[in-house]
């Protein structure tokens, strides 16, 4: 284990970590620890990600109750694009039914035995990380066993070429895409566009089919809004941003499909060609899993071609959040700059994993 993933473990599981003062507060004994003189957060607790995700932590509320889960998510509001707010998120995982499908969960925390759902630190007192119960079921472990991961190709083609990960603007997205990816593809030239990339056409990846990544039930179909002309300059501006407060971006209505493999979870595939989607589609039908759903476009918020893919669930107050989705079977290599051109490097299998930026990634 890497020592400072132990220490980290060993730290939080002694102590509370109070987002009112962003300093331990008190130890399992009771004694005190010492507390910061300012009510400000000295650093946004997203910050500590690589410490809260998947663990188990025991959360007390300001009103003196107590929330016990799995955090699956955690997410800075602060930066947000469109809606930032001076706090941080949980995406919060309870699963006490683990034979149970995806749609016996609801985001009742207090009476269903399966949920899913968000605390805020305005809302929250401490945090502690705890020990698994013995029997616990794990947020991945959970989806792995319902088929709840991408198994099927979501591109055609050998390979699909990752244009974005879980970095940069998609932590910007006001929670919805903090675990999202830009699919895309390589042209023979190793570039995802050729000459200028002034015409939709020059991208090796516009009007390539899309398919379903698992099988669900349709929930909403977009189909009939206009593809933008790509702006490459209006990209690489963006690009340089340094958080979404910066940024002037109006939302527009994207093509796609979103799915549910049940009760609150829902994926989406979006920016799909005008008028790809099959009209067959219809909301409340059955898809399964490889399920062609149209073509990739240029439609909605973006400003090159690709296809957006994210998990996530709705949450208690109907506000969308995106989770991590684990890919199943697939085999990954990277793209490597060199002085005079690119090269591949050698494909690497996982029976699950997460896709890395500019990677390409095949499902096997």
């Amino acid at each position: 284990m890497d020592i400072k993933l132990f220490l980290l473990i060993i730290w939080a599981s002694v102590s509370h970590y109070s987002p009112v003062r962003g300093a331990p507060m008190s130890t399992e004994n009771g004694s005190k620890a010492a507390e910061t003189k300012t009510s400000e957060y000295h650093e946004p607790i997203s910050y500590m990600d690589t410490g809260f995700l998947y663990k188990f932590v025991s959360v007390t509320l300001l009103d003196g109750s107590q929330v016990d889960g799995q955090v699956i998510g955690v997410y800075n509001e602060r930066p947000f694009m469109w809606h930032p707010v001076p706090r941080d998120t949980f995406a919060i995982f309870q699963c006490g039914q683990p034979n149970r499908g995806p749609d016996s969960f609801t985001t009742n925390y207090i009476n269903s035995a399966n949920a899913v759902f968000t605390l805020h630190t305005d809302e929250i007192l401490t945090i502690k990380v705890v020990r698994p119960p013995p029997d616990a079921t794990t947020y991945t472990d959970y989806l792995r066993a319902h088929d709840v991961t991408i198994h099927r190709q979501p591109i055609e083609g050998e390979d699909v070429y990752i244009l974005t990960d879980w970095s940069t603007y998609h932590t910007w997205e006001d929670g919805r895409s903090n675990y999202a990816w830009d699919l895309a593809s390589l042209n023979t030239n190793m570039m995802t566009y050729t000459g200028y990339g002034a015409r939709l056409t020059n991208f090796a990846v516009w009007n390539k089919a899309v398919y379903l990544p698992f099988s669900g039930t349709v929930s909403k179909v977009m189909r009939l809004n206009p593809d933008n002309p790509p702006d490459l300059t209006a990209a690489i501006q963006f690009e340089e941003l340094d958080n979404g407060n910066e940024a002037s971006l109006d939302e527009k209505p994207n093509n796609g499909v979103e799915v549910t493999p049940g009760g609150p979870f829902l994926m989406r595939i979006l920016h799909q060609k005008y008028a790809s989607v099959p009209a067959s589609i219809t909301e409340g039908q059955f898809l399964e899993a490889g399920a062609y759903v149209g073509t990739v476009g240029n439609s909605g918020t973006t400003y090159t071609p690709h296809i957006h893919m994210v998990f996530g669930f709705t949450d208690q107050n109907g506000r969308y959040w995106s989770t991590p989705i684990e890919w199943q079977g697939m085999e990954q290599r990277a793209l490597l700059p060199f002085p005079a051109a690119y090269e591949y490097g050698s494909y690497k299998y996982s029976d699950y994993g997460f896709p890395k930026l500019n990677h390409c990634v095949k499902i096997v």
